[in-house]
């Protein structure tokens, strides 16, 4: 399976039934009472409003995209001078809108900037709005829910994410987002399941395509964070790998310029152009090497040499590993699923030889994978954990936890949000 990411870094991913669950626990009303003079139909219109506006939900519109339907449910009465006077049990008005992107009220850091995806009604949003009357008293009544909503506007915030992003960008984070938009993706099949993406520039610098044509999501997952193979490899991988084995190998300086990337599948390779020599005795050197997601798993391939000149032998082997991420207290890991060895010499008793001149190559790529994930790591900007439950908050977010992750390509951590 290739990236799903289309050309972003990272994306934040939650469905509409995490979000509706998030905009209810709001639990307030906002009660207007209010007489407004309009112009509507051509009709000086003056219309006195007693309503209370309960908290909305969002329902993604056909074929997803960034306008979105916000649906804010009304009871109460709106009597319009010398026309009709309406009483409304179950109204409600549909909102077609977009979310606007504006900085944070709440500040809490000095070197990141909050910015805060907010449900746009302040212009350009259509309204519909649900209840029985004539087309005319309906017409009507749309004009005076219209500004009801811009009053509302003015009063109350209806947020579907906070991200921060930094004030300065000194430099590029591999986990650290400078750009961000959105994009809604439909399920049609269940409207519940459709998501809200925040698509996200970290390490790049052109941006990615708003059209996502999959939900992103694992089934059973309701939000999560979504870190594209290409980051995972290019920049989390490889700097490990290059730094761990610089540590092994005899020229420091020659390591850098020997570990490479290419793609296959749409998904990177990380492997060697040279021979690596490493700083043991008997002067072993790694011939290959290959690091890359593989069926979900992330493989590591090494083949490591050897001449015992005093002994006339000539040892190679190779090790190939399959490793699955987990969670466990809150944290992600790594375990060891699969492993295939070969090691050979030409005196099949000197097999003994290969575990103490090279055993302790094999253990280097899974130690370094290790560190990067589960560390800090300055250049990315956190740890995965971190960057999984910090970089974009939903509405009345109490707290995130970590629930699974996987890697059918690209590295999704799925996450549960309690409100």
């Amino acid at each position: 399976m290739g990236s799903v990411m289309n050309g972003w870094d990272l994306i934040a991913a939650a469905r509409q039934r995490v979000l509706n669950k998030a905009l209810d626990d709001v639990g307030s009303i906002y009660h207007v009472e209010k007489t407004y003079k309009l112009e509507i139909l051509k009709i000086p219109i003056t219309a006195d409003a007693k309503i209370d506006i309960k908290a909305p939900n969002i329902k993604v519109r056909p074929g997803g995209g960034t306008k979105v339907d916000v649906i804010f449910p009304m009871s109460g009465q709106i009597a319009v001078e010398g026309l009709f006077t309406k009483n409304l049990d179950n109204a409600s008005a549909v909102v077609t809108t977009d979310l606007l992107m504006v900085e944070s009220d709440l500040q809490p850091e000095n070197d990141n900037t909050y910015y805060d995806f907010i449900v746009n009604l302040k212009e350009g949003f259509i309204v519909d709005f649900k209840t029985e009357g004539t087309p005319k008293e309906l017409e009507i009544l749309v004009g005076i829910v219209k500004n009801m909503l811009k009053d509302l506007s003015d009063n109350k915030t209806y947020k579907l994410a906070t991200i921060k992003m930094p004030k300065e960008l000194k430099e590029h984070k591999a986990l650290v987002p400078h750009l961000a938009k959105y994009s809604f993706i439909e399920d049609p099949k269940d409207i519940d399941n459709s998501v809200l993406a925040i698509l996200m520039l970290s390490n790049s610098t052109k941006e990615g395509s708003m059209t996502i044509d999959n939900l992103l999501l694992p089934d059973g997952s309701d939000s999560g964070l979504l870190i594209s193979n290409d980051i995972f490899m290019n920049q989390i991988v490889k700097p490990a790998l290059i730094d761990g084995l610089k540590e092994k190998a005899k020229d420091k300086s020659e390591v850098a310029s020997k570990i490479s990337t290419k793609i296959e599948k749409g998904l990177n390779v990380i492997y060697n152009t040279g021979d690596i020599k490493v700083k043991e005795k008997h002067n072993p050197w790694i011939s290959d090497l290959e690091s890359k997601i593989d069926n979900g798993q992330f493989y590591a391939y090494l083949k490591v040499k050897a001449n015992v000149t005093f002994m006339d032998i000539h040892i190679s082997t190779w090790v190939k590993d399959w490793y699955e991420f987990y969670i466990e207290d809150d944290e992600i890991k790594m375990k060891q699923t699969k492993e295939e060895k070969d090691k050979h010499t030409s005196v099949e008793w000197w097999k003994w030889l290969i575990a103490a001149v090279l055993g302790p190559l094999y253990l280097i790529i899974f130690a370094i994978i290790v560190a990067a994930i589960s560390t800090h790591v300055p250049s990315l900007g956190g740890s995965f954990a971190d960057i999984a439950k910090q970089t974009v908050q939903w509405p009345n977010q109490k707290y995130v936890k970590l629930s699974d992750v996987t890697s059918p390509g690209d590295i999704i951590i799925s996450t549960e949000l309690g409100f």
